[in-house]
């Protein structure tokens, strides 16, 4: 994973747990004294991130008029066909399209 594949605010994985992206972070995957890894974009996450599932024959979702489906083994994007693997690509082609950061919902 590429610090130039990477936005503040995005969630990658730390050791088996989601960590949001800040500077600190960038500047240790840059010098490669911590290991992180890209999320895998899941069903489970589009959740997570307040995708509502569509009522349709096959997996989709959607938010704010973007809509992701899973066809042939692969999440894509409905209207361009961008193929999305992991989470931070999936933040970072929801905030290009719409111009909002999409972050976990905060809980209580």
């Amino acid at each position: 994973m590429k610090t130039t594949d990477l936005r503040l605010g995005n969630y990658i994985d730390k050791y088996g747990k989601p960590t949001k992206v800040d500077l600190g972070i960038l500047q240790k995957i840059e010098n490669g004294s911590v290991i992180y890894k890209p999320i895998p974009l899941s069903e489970k996450w589009l959740l997570k991130l307040d995708f509502q599932k569509r009522d349709v024959e096959f997996p989709s979702y959607t938010k704010k008029g973007i809509q992701i489906n899973y066809l042939n083994g692969k999440w894509v994007e409905y209207v361009r066909r961008i193929e999305v693997k992991t989470v931070h690509k999936l933040q970072n082609l929801f905030y290009c399209l719409s111009g909002i950061d999409l972050e976990l919902p905060l809980t209580d």
